[in-house]
Protein backbone atom coordinates (compact mmCIF):
# COMPACT_ATOMS: atom_id res chain seq x y z
CA UNK A 1 0.00 0.00 0.00
CA UNK A 2 1.32 3.45 -0.89
CA UNK A 3 1.58 5.90 1.94
CA UNK A 4 0.57 9.64 1.50
CA UNK A 5 2.72 12.20 3.96
CA UNK A 6 1.26 15.56 4.73
CA UNK A 7 2.42 17.91 6.92
CA UNK A 8 0.42 20.82 8.82
CA UNK A 9 2.39 24.51 7.55
CA UNK A 10 2.85 25.25 11.55
CA UNK A 11 2.82 22.96 14.33
CA UNK A 12 -0.36 25.57 15.80
CA UNK A 13 -2.13 28.89 14.27
CA UNK A 14 -4.65 31.27 15.24
CA UNK A 15 -8.20 31.56 14.17
CA UNK A 16 -7.83 34.28 11.71
CA UNK A 17 -4.31 32.21 10.14
CA UNK A 18 -6.66 28.84 10.03
CA UNK A 19 -9.47 31.09 8.19
CA UNK A 20 -7.09 32.85 5.71
CA UNK A 21 -5.71 29.25 5.33
CA UNK A 22 -8.69 27.37 4.92
CA UNK A 23 -11.33 29.98 3.68
CA UNK A 24 -14.09 29.02 6.38
CA UNK A 25 -15.29 31.92 8.34
CA UNK A 26 -14.44 32.79 11.79
CA UNK A 27 -17.84 31.80 13.62
CA UNK A 28 -17.80 28.15 11.47
CA UNK A 29 -14.10 27.79 13.14
CA UNK A 30 -15.25 28.82 16.57
CA UNK A 31 -18.23 26.47 16.60
CA UNK A 32 -15.91 23.51 15.69
CA UNK A 33 -13.72 24.43 18.26
CA UNK A 34 -17.22 24.70 20.62
CA UNK A 35 -17.98 20.77 19.41
CA UNK A 36 -14.34 19.68 19.54
CA UNK A 37 -13.63 19.01 16.27
CA UNK A 38 -10.67 21.46 16.37
CA UNK A 39 -8.71 20.82 19.16
CA UNK A 40 -6.91 23.93 20.62
CA UNK A 41 -3.64 24.41 22.56
CA UNK A 42 -4.25 24.98 26.03
CA UNK A 43 -4.34 28.86 27.06
CA UNK A 44 -1.32 30.65 29.34
CA UNK A 45 -3.70 32.65 30.10
CA UNK A 46 -7.72 33.75 30.49
CA UNK A 47 -7.05 36.57 28.03
CA UNK A 48 -4.49 34.84 25.51
CA UNK A 49 -5.37 33.91 21.96
CA UNK A 50 -6.93 30.40 20.84
CA UNK A 51 -4.67 28.55 19.06
CA UNK A 52 -5.92 25.73 16.95
CA UNK A 53 -3.38 22.32 17.58
CA UNK A 54 -2.71 21.89 14.21
CA UNK A 55 -0.88 18.77 14.46
CA UNK A 56 -3.31 17.37 16.47
CA UNK A 57 -5.90 17.93 14.02
CA UNK A 58 -3.55 16.27 11.09
CA UNK A 59 -3.15 12.98 13.63
CA UNK A 60 -6.70 13.27 13.85
CA UNK A 61 -7.79 13.17 10.10
CA UNK A 62 -4.94 10.74 9.29
CA UNK A 63 -6.57 8.23 11.93
CA UNK A 64 -9.81 8.73 9.98
CA UNK A 65 -8.19 8.45 6.61
CA UNK A 66 -6.76 5.18 7.46
CA UNK A 67 -10.80 4.30 8.44
CA UNK A 68 -11.70 4.35 5.39
CA UNK A 69 -9.35 3.19 3.24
Amino acid sequence: MATIQVAPWAPHCSKRIFSERTGESISYIEKQIAEGHYPILPKESPNSAVRINLVALFAKNAVLAEQVL
